[in-house]
């Protein structure tokens, strides 16, 4: 789900949908194809688990090996389309200032710190939220953006908390925790409750935004609540996607992110099919993506090479 709504993210147009309703709904589709980079904090933050400095550094210099090859790969063929390369212009673009890589820099930083603080305890993982929403508030209040906003791990912190607050306490949240066991019933409800009260906060969160008559973007006032509501919606579309698709796109997530803007950038940034389109279209890209990287490793495990391809693009191995 997070490798859909990233690159749906970049497929829309959500300024160009305000010249066709009102503020309100305008922020609801702004809100909507913003949510995939919270979405990945959050995940991440419910599979964190305390562990040594050294097993991180070995785990980030895993992701990195991807991180560079693409980057490298979009950084190059923006130079063969006429930008002027230059080392340091280079370097920006691979820590992600002005470019869509900044979430792996930020990632990598809160991955190192977080080996040093005693997350599993709820005090502290509570004090990194709030931290990180006083963080996203007065950047929003200050009107900042930008690479500035972006590469701040403190805006995003309070994501990667907040999913680690939901593994040790919301489980029994109806779109977390397994409620087989429940009668129908009690479960329908369960369920019902949250959904209506994530819409609730994204309805009431744009309403907010138009009446501040704010920028739509990842930092205007309201986006921040908005954001916690798509994460639990889209926990709940993601169960019910679990029962179609297989686990192994989830592990692909990193290499489908870091793909889609070479193979499908150049299609996205021209054509707007609308929200709904262009959700359905970012799932097509994602399967699309998904199944030509699968061909390319079966060609690489056929060409006994499969080891040094899955490192190089970050393709989970057979």
């Amino acid at each position: 789900m997070r490798a859909a709504f990233c690159t749906f993210f970049h497929c829309n147009r959500p300024l160009r949908l305000c010249r066709r309703g009102s503020y309100v709904c305008c922020s609801i589709n702004g809100f909507f194809c913003l949510r995939g980079r919270s979405v990945f904090f959050f995940a991440s933050g419910i599979y964190w688990k305390p562990t040594t400095f050294g097993k991180t550094m070995h785990k980030l210099s895993r992701i990195a090996i991807p991180w560079f090859f693409w980057g490298t790969a979009v950084y190059g063929i923006a130079c063969l389309s006429g930008t002027a390369f230059s080392l340091g212009s280079y370097l920006l673009w691979i820590v992600g200032h002005g470019s869509y890589l900044w979430y792996m820099t930020v990632f990598c930083f809160l991955q190192i710190i977080f080996c040093f603080l005693p997350l599993q305890k709820k005090g502290v993982a509570a004090a990194v939220l709030v931290v990180s929403l006083i963080s996203r508030i007065t950047t929003a209040t200050l009107g900042l953006s930008g690479p500035v906003a972006f590469l701040n791990p403190l805006n995003w912190a309070g994501f990667y908390a907040f999913g680690i607050l939901a593994r040790q306490t919301f489980l029994t949240f109806p779109f977390i925790a397994d409620l087989s066991t429940l009668p129908r019933p009690k479960k329908c409800l369960m369920q019902s409750v949250a959904l209506i009260s994530s819409i609730a906060v994204i309805l009431l969160s744009a309403f907010g935004d138009a009446l501040l008559n704010r920028k739509i973007g990842y930092w205007s006032t309201f986006c921040v609540f908005a954001q916690i509501g798509w994460i639990f919606l889209l926990l709940w579309a993601g169960r019910l996607l679990s029962h179609v698709y297989s686990g192994n796109i989830g592990k692909a997530s990193l290499a489908v992110y870091l793909a889609h803007i070479p193979f499908i950038g150049y299609i996205t940034n021209r054509f707007s099919l609308g929200p709904i389109g262009n959700l359905l279209f970012s799932v097509l890209i994602v399967f699309a993506l998904y199944t030509f990287l699968w061909l390319c490793r079966f060609i690489a495990e056929k060409g006994n090479f499969q080891n040094p391809f899955c490192q190089i693009i970050g393709f989970p191995k057979k």
